[in-house]
């Protein structure tokens, strides 16, 4: 007899939601930055079509090592990539 399955199933809950809440804090926090020309840092990086990008690796700013960075269909209006290796 199972006098608190309620209580079970709140706690399984309360679990899911916590393991849900830290894949998604942890996959936001991976994503990169970049700067504009007049400074301003962007973070995330978006889409063109306004949803955050995937890219995670290093942040977009002048000198940067991007070899092999996959930024398909990113935002990078007034990126400053100055001396970037592309």
């Amino acid at each position: 007899m199972q006098v608190f399955s309620a209580g079970r199933n709140s706690e399984s809950k309360s679990a899911l939601l916590v393991v849900a809440v830290t894949l998604l804090t942890s996959s936001l926090a991976q994503a990169a930055s970049y700067q504009q020309i007049d400074g301003t840092i962007i973070d995330p990086i978006m889409y063109t079509w306004g949803s955050p990008h995937t890219y995670s690796g290093s942040d977009l700013e002048p000198w940067t090592n991007l070899t092999g960075a996959d930024l398909y269909n990113a935002d990078l209006y007034n990126a400053d990539l100055y001396n970037a290796d592309l």
